[in-house]
C-alpha cells in the first residue's frame, strides 16, 4: 500500500550542550523575574524546545523548577502557551504539578513548577539496566493514571518515552510522574482556538521509535496512540532495547499478552484506554490464587515483537 509522503520532526534526546541561535538563555531572562518574583539557581535540564532552571519563589523560598522555551518564535510561543494551559488542567499525582504561567518584563513566556527530586526514567535506565517487570507494572500503572485525565480531557500526549518519565523518590518509595506535555495537543477541535494548527498537514512531531503507526504517518489521534507508545517504553524499561530490535524476554505470559495488545498495528485492536490497560494489569493480582498462578506459571520469552519501519507499511 503507499503512504502519503509526511514530514517526519525528530526530537532529540536530552542534550546539554545543544547550542540554537535564538534560544532563552540565564542571560536573557530579565531581572524582574529573577529579582522581582524568583530566584534563578541554575539549569537542570533541555529538550527540543525549552531549557528548565532551578529556582526560587522569592515570598515563600519554595524551590521551584522554571521552565522557557528556548526560541521565541509566534509558533513556539504558541505552543508554549498551549502546553501551560493544559497543565494548568491537570491535577494527577502521577502528572508534573503546575504553578503558574506568565511573562518576564520582555514577553518571554514561563512556566512554573514543582521541583521533583529523583532521576529521569531515561537516566535510570541508562545507569540500571532493565527494571524487573513488577516495576515496570507499576511504572504503566502510575503513567497511565496521569494519561487517563489527560485523556478524559482530551489531551493526547504523542511523546511518551523514558525521556519524559520522571522517578520521584520519598525513603524507600518511588513514584513515575509524566513530566512534559511540549507536544501535547486536543483531540478534538475546539473553535476559534488561535493554537489548534500548530502541526502542520502532513507533519508529524514527536519522537519517531516511540510513535505509533498513525502517529507516524501523521493520522488522526485519539489516547489509543499513547497507549502504542506505553508498549514501546515497557518493553524498552524490561529489555533495554527498543521493540524495533527483536530480544528474548522473561516475564509472566500475562504481561506479555498486555504489552502485545499495546503493540497492535491497528489501533482498534489495543485496549480501548488507558482505565482497560490498567483493568488487564489488575488481572494479574486480583486474587492470591492468580497472582501465585502468574508466578508459579512457566515463564517464556517474547517472539519478536516488530514496530512498522518508517519507511515501510503500517
Amino acid at each position: 500500500m503507499q503512504m502519503a509522503a509526511t514530514r517526519v520532526v525528530i526530537r532529540e534526546r536530552f542534550s546539554t550542550c545543544a547550542t540554537i541561535r535564538g534560544e532563552a538563555s540565564l542571560d536573557a531572562i530579565d531581572d524582574h523575574v529573577i529579582e522581582g518574583r524568583y530566584t534563578i539557581d541554575e539549569k537542570i535540564g533541555e529538550g527540543g524546545f525549552s531549557i528548565v532552571y532551578r529556582g526560587t519563589q522569592v515570598a515563600t523560598g519554595r524551590k521551584v523548577a522554571l521552565k522557557f522555551p528556548r526560541r521565541t518564535t509566534p509558533d513556539l510561543k504558541a505552543r508554549f502557551r498551549r502546553e501551560a494551559l493544559m497543565l494548568c488542567s491537570l491535577r494527577d499525582p502521577h502528572t508534573v504539578t503546575t504553578y503558574d504561567y506568565d511573562h518576564t518584563a520582555s514577553g518571554t513566556p514561563f512556566i512554573v513548577m514543582e521541583l521533583l527530586e529523583g532521576v529521569p526514567l531515561r537516566e535510570a535506565l541508562d545507569r540500571e539496566g532493565p527494571m524487573r517487570w513488577d516495576r515496570v507494572c507499576k511504572l504503566l500503572r502510575d503513567i497511565c493514571s496521569s494519561l487517563a485525565e489527560a485523556h478524559a480531557n482530551g489531551i493526547v500526549h504523542r511523546d511518551i518515552k523514558p525521556d519524559n518519565v520522571f522517578i520521584e523518590r520519598r525513603g524507600n518509595s518511588e513514584r513515575f510522574k509524566l513530566i512534559d506535555f511540549g507536544i501535547a495537543k486536543p483531540m478534538f477541535i475546539v473553535p476559534d482556538d488561535p493554537d489548534m494548527e500548530l502541526t502542520a498537514f502532513g507533519e508529524t512531531i514527536g519522537t519517531t521509535l516511540y510513535m505509533s503507526p498513525e502517529q507516524r504517518y501523521a493520522g488522526a489521534l485519539d489516547g489509543r496512540s499513547d497507549i502504542y507508545s506505553l508498549g514501546v517504553m515497557a518493553y524498552e524499561a524490561l529489555t533495554g532495547r527498543i521493540a524495533e530490535t527483536p530480544s528474548a524476554l522473561c516475564i509472566p505470559p500475562r504481561l506479555e499478552q498486555v504489552i502485545r495488545r499495546c503493540l497492535e498495528v491497528d489501533k482498534h485492536r489495543r485496549f480501548a484506554d488507558v482505565l482497560a490497560l490498567v483493568d488487564a494489569l489488575d488481572q494479574m493480582t486480583v486474587t492470591s490464587t492468580s497472582f501465585a498462578r502468574d508466578l508459579d506459571e512457566p515463564i517464556r520469552t517474547i517472539p519478536d515483537l516488530q514496530i512498522i519501519n518508517i519507511e515501510g507499511e503500517p
